[in-house]
């Protein structure tokens, strides 16, 4: 008897591996899409300035070289527009987009403008998040609501850069000498789609590992940075402000009695001959500074991280950052963000990127078709394989019945946040921006104002 029992028992401990491995892929699925919209909406990141030019000119402009003194044009045409107004900041991107101008109106509300940097014209106002805001907020934090300085999104987003960088690591140990695939790819068209997938995920995934080394791991560093900030740890470095001495008769100062942008600008590019300015911050009080950043050089390096503090009714500099003066964390974010987004060198790196960016949807997405037809084979096999599911007749359902629940729960998430971005009644500000937006928090995403467009 115990003879006739262990065939029995061996052939009932199979059908119980393939029931594991069955419910193993299909409660995987979730994952799988989750990382393939991750990486997908990234993609779109990388050049979502470039696809909002596409459809809205406002945010156009020429590529001729822009003229310092115009910056004074800026200040006049919003108080011009709006009188009374503070100008808050001027973003100078690629040199094909219009200045993105923050202003402060007398009511305390503030307006995104698109300021053409050769006239000084308001060519436009910023109608909530936009395409690119829209996107970041998918692709950083799901759009999930912010407590303070910290939401679970983005913790939810950067958590998939472990499962990521782990399949790097598996991939290269997996496939014996895979450099040579580099240089004599093999991709078999005539033996099956399988094999032909199989194929065009190994070659595609050689030729990204660079790649899919730099979205891990600058992956893995945001999620420390929220981390980091969530514990009010100060990664950057707080602007000066002016000493007692420097304004004894300054308190009814008006923001409009300080320098010209264009003398401010002259005086920091005297401190950095070399310096592409990219971002100015006005002060919005008599003892603040006038903040001006930039690239210098042809530096990786985020704006971020070069910065000169100016006084704003003297000219006088007042300190500076540099990527040798600033933190350790500074330097790394700074360093880590624009290789992430691949904005480093302008539209030729942005193309580079969400080309390689596409590559990496597709592995993803080859990777997930390979997996779901054998997942779908291993299910089919097992429910057709036993005498009890074959008398009840079951089969041409039940692994049906598998599919649509994983599928419901890839697309619950999917569901919420429509639900954040349209129905709910404040859903500009749910999707475009956390409350009290700081700079350690700004600087998690594209640039300081990348939400507030």
């Amino acid at each position: 008897m115990d003879k006739i029992a262990q065939p029995h028992d061996s052939s009932r401990q199979r059908v119980n591996a393939r029931v594991w491995f069955a419910l193993h892929g299909w409660f995987a699925m979730p994952v799988w899409g989750g990382l393939l919209l991750i990486c997908l909406t990234g993609t779109l990141c990388t050049i979502s300035q470039e696809i909002t030019w596409l459809y809205n000119p406002q945010v156009r402009s020429s590529s001729a070289a822009v003229d310092i003194s115009q910056f004074d044009k800026v200040g006049a045409a919003i108080a011009m527009r709006y009188p009374g107004s503070h100008l808050s900041s001027i973003h100078i991107e690629e040199p094909y987009l219009a200045y993105r101008v923050r202003a402060r109106l007398p009511n305390g509300d503030s307006k995104t403008l698109f300021i053409n940097p050769h006239t000084g014209r308001i060519q436009g106002e910023a109608d909530g998040a936009g395409f690119r805001g829209f996107m970041l907020a998918l692709h950083g934090w799901l759009m999930f609501p912010w407590q303070d300085d910290h939401s679970l999104g983005w913790y939810l987003v950067t958590i998939f850069s472990i499962p990521l960088l782990g399949s790097l690591i598996t991939a290269v140990l997996m496939i014996k000498r895979f450099w040579h695939l580099f240089f004599q790819p093999r991709i078999r068209f005539h033996k099956g789609r399988r094999v032909l997938w199989g194929d065009l995920h190994r070659v595609a995934g050689v030729w990204s590992v660079w790649f899919v080394a730099v979205i891990s791991l600058s992956g893995l560093w945001f999620m420390l940075q929220g981390i980091l900030v969530q514990n009010q740890v100060d990664l950057y470095p707080k602007a000066p402000t002016l000493e007692r001495r420097d304004m004894p008769q300054l308190e009814n100062v008006q923001p409009l009695d300080t320098l010209p942008l264009s003398q401010l600008i002259s005086k920091a590019k005297a401190e950095f001959p070399d310096l592409r300015v990219s971002y100015i911050e006005m002060t919005d009080h008599t003892a603040g500074a006038t903040i001006i950043r930039g690239k210098r050089g042809a530096s990786l390096f985020r704006d971020n991280v070069n910065a000169v503090y100016l006084n704003p009714y003297s000219g006088e500099v007042i300190g500076t950052d540099t990527p040798s003066t600033v933190s350790f964390l500074h330097a790394s974010a700074a360093l880590l963000t624009p290789l992430h987004f691949g904005d480093f060198a302008g539209l030729a790196s942005k193309l580079v990127w969400f080309t390689f960016g596409v590559i990496l949807c597709g592995i993803i997405g080859s990777g997930f078709y390979i997996w779901y037809r054998r997942t779908l084979k291993t299910t089919r096999h097992y429910l057709t394989s036993t005498r009890r599911n074959r008398k009840r007749g079951i089969q041409p359902t039940a692994w049906k019945g598998f599919s649509i629940i994983s599928w419901l729960i890839l697309l619950l998430p999917l569901y919420f946040l429509y639900r954040q971005s349209y129905a709910l009644p404040n859903s500009k500000q749910a999707v475009t921006e956390p409350p009290s937006l700081t700079e350690p928090q700004a600087t998690m995403v594209e640039n300081n104002t990348a939400l507030k467009n």
